[in-house]
């Protein structure tokens, strides 16, 4: 199913949302923050634009810890620092995640799928997650949730999840995409 780049950014958890601010933030922060003494403060300067001449862009009491002001003036290289961190973690993640894909599945003989299903159909998220990505209505019962379920499986019942390996293989492939947007939110 095909989402749009507006419902996709809607559907970002509160998280995904400030990492994104804070992404646009430190591309507007100053490349390089100084610390320096004059008259017996100490500052924080960045260097201006258009000048290339230091400017100050704080200014602290003498009494100030400088570990501090050390590391107000280090901020913006420790955030690109971290977003860069994060950047890379979640990069492995997927990939990992990508393998994990590849491989082949093996459905466990002694798998309860048809209660695993059941147990997902009275949580609150796998509700959501199936009115946004497979179009039930919001507020339906648990009875048009199962038919929901029933209709996106390709089964026509529940008790086919043990039964079946192609309907288990499907029930497995939509509960990864679940555990998925889940982690994403």
């Amino acid at each position: 199913m095909t989402v749009s780049a507006a419902l996709r950014a809607s559907l970002q958890s509160p998280d995904a949302k400030r990492l994104a601010r804070l992404r646009a933030q430190a591309d507007a922060l100053p490349s390089e923050l100084a610390m320096a003494y004059s008259d017996g403060l100490l500052l924080i300067e960045w260097p201006d634009p258009s000048t290339k001449k230091p400017e100050i862009l704080a200014s602290f009491s003498p009494s100030a810890p400088s570990d501090l002001v050390e590391q107000l003036a280090a901020a913006p290289e420790t955030i690109r620092f971290l977003l860069n961190l994060i950047d890379r973690a979640t990069a492995k993640i997927r990939d990992l995640q990508r393998r994990q894909e590849d491989q082949p599945r093996t459905l466990r003989a002694d798998g309860n799928y048809a209660a695993n299903c059941a147990i997902n159909c009275d949580d609150p998220l796998f509700r959501e997650f199936m009115e946004l990505w497979h179009g039930l209505e919001q507020d339906t019962d648990k009875g048009r949730l199962v038919g929901k379920l029933h209709q996106v499986l390709e089964i026509g019942s529940r008790r086919e999840l043990n039964t079946d390996p192609a309907a288990a293989a499907r029930w497995l492939d939509l509960l990864d995409a679940y555990n998925r947007w889940k982690a994403d939110r």
